[in-house]
């Protein structure tokens, strides 16, 4: 698949929905999810979208090179959610693990309507977070994109920026990176998922919001 024109180099996933049991990752570095659960609806934010029911859906990507040793990076997504939070359940967005080393996650938080928790773990196993309490309302489209500088980790919602983290290292995945996760899942739609090696400043974070804006 061709890779698109406005992406630098630093892409190496960019999802696009095609009608079968993948996403095909049209960054050129071949890191396609399969499909588990979530199903296509003709209601994206640019074409179709995945939509995750909340109870057992996931897209898995299987590790490869280009997703190792980070020293920054971004997660964009477009989200359009059943659920923000709020409702004694830890939502999973998108994960390259929970708890070991190297790993980070996204995800709603069970005690806070609207807040996006992000964690990043680093090689040496310490674990900060940042918020963003601007998920909301429900129902609506939302640009989310999760930023760890190897400094600080942010979370940007709607082009808005929530409390950051201060987090230094590397951060090194082990295993499959996961859109959602089989047993605390997201609930809605996701449509143009992008991971960048590299972090996005809040310039280029805006623009892509305003490039984007329903």
């Amino acid at each position: 698949m061709r890779r698109p024109w406005n992406l630098d180099s630093t892409c190496v996933i960019c999802f696009r929905s095609e009608a079968c049991s993948k996403w095909v990752d049209c960054s050129g570095y071949g890191n396609h999810a399969t499909l588990s659960g979530a199903v296509f609806k003709a209601s994206g934010r640019r074409g179709d979208a995945m939509y995750f029911d909340g109870a057992n859906d996931k897209l898995d990507i299987t590790d490869s090179v280009s997703l190792q040793s980070l020293t920054g990076f971004s997660m964009e997504l477009w989200l359009y959610p059943k659920s923000i939070g709020g409702d004694a359940s830890n939502r999973v967005i998108f994960t390259s693990g929970i708890t070991a080393a190297g790993n980070f996650y996204a995800r709603t938080a069970a005690a806070t309507a609207g807040q996006i928790d992000f964690r990043v773990t680093n090689d040496l196993t310490t674990l900060k977070n940042a918020v963003n309490n601007n998920f909301k309302p429900a129902s609506e489209w939302h640009h989310v994109v999760c930023v760890y500088t190897g400094a600080a980790i942010i979370v940007y919602v709607d082009g808005t920026a929530g409390t950051p983290g201060a987090q230094t290292g590397t951060v090194s995945p082990t295993g499959n990176w996961k859109i959602s996760d089989s047993t605390t899942d997201y609930s809605g739609l996701i449509d143009e998922i992008r991971f960048y090696r590299r972090p996005l400043s809040a310039d280029e974070i805006l623009n892509l919001y305003m490039q984007g804006k329903p």
